[in-house]
């Protein structure tokens, strides 16, 4: 996670991953998402060794997008609907200036 944050872009983050699954902290393989059962020693390296299958990985590189894809258009919905909230707030109290507080930088832009 530190290493994401100082920005780590998408190799650094793929070699965290990795070995955050050999170490026992990731139940799926980063490469490609296969769920292993059983942790014992070594097991996790010797699957990243042999993990060579092309459309497993490309399949699971894709779910992994479409899943980041939808976390960021129900997070964007969210902000709209607390927008469109606030500024029906505002105006179901009278849309006074001394309550412009309340409207977030896109809002305050429209008016």
């Amino acid at each position: 996670a530190r290493a994401a944050r100082r920005g780590g872009g998408g190799e650094d983050s793929q070699q965290l991953q990795e070995a955050a699954f050999l170490h026992g902290l990731r139940d799926s393989c980063p490469r490609c998402g296969l769920e292993l059962s059983s942790f014992e020693d070594g097991v996790q390296l010797r699957h990243l060794r042999e993990c060579k299958d092309g459309p497993a990985q490309r399949a699971h590189r894709e779910k992994e997008r479409a899943r980041a894809a939808a976390s960021e258009a129900a997070a964007a919905k969210a902000s709209a609907q607390l927008s469109s909230s606030t500024g029906a707030v505002w105006s179901f109290n009278g849309g006074r200036p001394e309550q412009l507080w309340m409207h977030d930088d896109t809002q305050l832009q429209k008016l």
